[in-house]
């Protein structure tokens, strides 16, 4: 719990109300590449993964890790064309 002066404090449990450890991970990769067609005309792609999973708290750091390279909840890939017409 935050308190008002904006610190963490321990919060006691009251009866069976503790609050369990748990785990949070959240990975996001990305690749980009840009070719350059002509002056201030360029190609770029960019691929694009992310993740996220939240579960019960794990003691094996690498693990974690390891799991975490295969969350794949978003993947994109994006082509973008900018082109300098002249007049």
């Amino acid at each position: 719990m935050v308190g008002p002066d904006r610190r963490a404090t321990v919060v006691e449990p009251v009866g069976d109300h503790q609050v369990d450890d748990f785990s949070l991970r959240n990975m996001g990769f990305q690749v980009r590449y840009r070719y350059m067609l002509a002056p201030l005309s360029d190609l770029y792609v960019v691929y694009g993964r992310g993740g996220y999973m939240f579960d019960e708290f794990s003691v094996d750091p690498d693990r974690q890790l390891g799991e975490s390279f295969h969350l794949r909840d978003s993947e994109q890939l994006l082509v973008k064309l900018s082109y300098r017409f002249e007049l």
